[in-house]
């Protein structure tokens, strides 16, 4: 008979194939006999016109082992929000789900039980909640572009979600919630995760973006470049980390999701060439700018929630939407707002229905 291990009783085997790992990624994979390398002679016929000499199909890749794509990630922060991140604080990932399931993973690695959170986030985070059990309790009563919004954090030290911009209204936090959270930081050594899936998306060209000034020691930021180029059929994401828990988290993410691909790693390049690049996402944004300012003047919509960034808006259509597909209050948790809707302002044709 088969004896049964325990779980604890794998460490050993973890141990083992982590430091050939370790080894290998050292000697550059030379002799590596038992290795994953496929030196394919026939890379190129099974690909066509997909194959890329600059891009080596035949070995699993890394996004963290692109010096030249930390470096331009690097760059685009100094560039826009005046911090210059380590190749120690960025990791990368395919698109943002597997980045917000990493973290969450990671919470549960660290037995935590109870998390708090600034509404609205987006629902992949309610999804998590829900899996991981968590003990969850809101922050604040209103959204952070409330009037009368206030914070309520514990005293002790937690972890805070919250997302900047608030994406479905297209506002971006105030500087002084902004510093209230940072002060609250460093006080309790709680931990921050900022969705800024939609950051670098401001109208007026800005490029400060607020949530860069909470504390670097305690903040897990999400950056989407699929979003600032509004290319939702690629996927490439990365968290701004702390340096002292990227080891943990890098951990996390390649057990749970492993390499990327060839083409995901071509589209990241692209995305941060792009935004490093003179017109960066300007036309983008002042074509959705202008997709917005047309809704107002012909009357299809109103909002007291005027946006300035981002990719939605929050509106009162003025047409009855019967038979139409829409978001309302009731998926933001949020009172009031009678017949406002999340408009997509890159809806395209989907658009023609608040005219009709």
């Amino acid at each position: 008979m088969v004896a049964n291990r325990s779980a604890g009783s794998f460490q050993s085997l973890l141990e083992l194939h982590g430091g050939l790992e370790s080894r290998a990624r050292a000697a550059g994979g030379r002799g590596f006999v038992s290795g994953w390398h496929a030196d394919n002679p026939f890379t190129e016929e099974f690909l066509g016109p997909l194959a890329d000499p600059d891009l080596d199909a035949t070995s699993y890749q890394s996004y963290t082992s692109d010096d030249e794509l930390l470096r331009r990630v690097r760059a685009m922060h100094e560039r826009f929000d005046g911090i210059a991140p380590s190749p120690g604080r960025i990791l990368p990932g395919d698109g943002s789900t597997g980045l917000i399931a990493t973290f969450f993973f990671w919470l549960l690695r660290q037995g935590t039980s109870e998390v708090h959170y600034v509404p609205t986030v987006h629902d992949t985070f309610y999804y998590f909640f829900e899996q991981w059990r968590m003990s969850v309790r809101r922050a604040s009563q209103r959204h952070p572009f409330e009037p009368g919004f206030a914070l309520d954090l514990p005293s002790r030290t937690s972890v805070l979600f919250i997302a900047d911009p608030t994406w479905y209204v297209g506002r971006s936090l105030a500087a002084e919630l902004v510093e209230e959270i940072a002060d609250w930081q460093r006080r309790t050594g709680s931990i921050v995760f900022v969705d800024g899936t939609w950051q670098y998306l401001q109208w007026d060209g800005s490029r400060f973006e607020r949530s860069s000034r909470l504390a670097a020691e305690y903040t897990v930021r999400l950056v989407g470049p699929t979003k600032f180029l509004g290319l939702n059929g690629h996927r490439f994401s990365y968290l701004l980390v702390p340096e002292r828990l990227f080891a943990e988290l890098a951990d996390v993410h390649e057990n749970l999701h492993g390499s990327t691909s060839v083409l995901n790693l071509a589209f990241a390049r692209q995305a941060i060439n792009v935004m490093l690049s003179e017109q960066a996402n300007r036309r983008l944004t002042e074509h959705v700018r202008d997709v917005y300012r047309s809704l107002i003047e012909r009357g299809d919509i109103e909002t007291e929630v005027p946006p300035h960034c981002g990719l939605y808006c929050f509106a009162r259509p003025t047409r009855n939407l019967e038979g139409c597909l829409t978001m309302g209050s009731e998926f933001y948790e949020i009172d009031g707002y009678q017949d406002y809707v999340r408009v997509n302002l890159l809806g395209g044709d989907q658009l023609d229905a608040l005219s009709s």
